[in-house]
């Protein structure tokens, strides 16, 4: 009789764990963090955001900081001189190693869709499958109600270039995929993607 009651309070209180660690993950958003994975090897980006003076207009990647398209807003068709590139940019030059990518950014919100608020990013390598992964991730409860985005969210000419290290990269093709993360106390959601592949030398 008195294993069977302490078995009984021993599944009473298993259950009413379960039940506030579910309730807990539908209400209650963890910290946000940076994401780091399995096999994935931190990289630290220089990022020149576009500017009241000049955008960065989205192209493929290059090894070339002269093949990325700044422009003058609102405009697209006039390029920005040197001289405007270096006011705009200050820091900004041309080095060995480096792979020049203009990105959108963490979107907040599709052209018609939930608005995210992104808590930050980091940038992953991944060696086995040569791809460099923008992470964008934020911290939410599963009972989460974003506000509706009626618009769209970021359009073009509001990039910002990615300066990437390569020299611990190497030769050989290289995807860059982009992973929208929304990190919750049990199960995070992740949606990754391609934006574009390079060719490194």
């Amino acid at each position: 009789m008195r294993i069977g009651l302490t078995r009984s309070r021993a599944v009473s209180v298993i259950v009413g764990l379960i039940v506030v660690v579910l309730v807990a993950d539908a209400v209650v958003a963890p910290p946000a963090h940076e994401v780091h994975s399995i096999g994935g090897t931190a990289v630290n980006v220089a990022m020149f955001p576009s500017t009241n003076s000049a955008w960065w207009d989205p192209g493929p990647p290059s090894q070339s900081v002269s093949d990325q398209k700044c422009v003058v807003p609102p405009n697209h068709d006039q390029r920005c001189t040197s001289a405007e590139t270096a006011a705009a940019f200050p820091g900004l030059h041309q080095t060995a190693n480096t792979l020049y990518y203009v990105w959108d950014g963490c979107l907040s919100g599709a052209e018609v869709g939930h608005i995210i608020p992104w808590a930050g990013y980091n940038v992953e390598y991944f060696a086995l499958s040569r791809s460099l992964v923008l992470h964008c991730y934020a911290a939410t409860q599963w009972l989460y109600f974003p506000a509706i985005d009626v618009g769209v969210a970021i359009s073009g000419g509001n990039g910002t270039l990615l300066a990437i290290p390569t020299y611990a990269i190497g030769a050989g093709s290289l995807s860059l995929r982009q992973d929208d993360r929304r990190e919750h106390l049990v199960g995070d959601q992740s949606t990754e993607y391609e934006l574009a592949t390079a060719t490194l030398s």
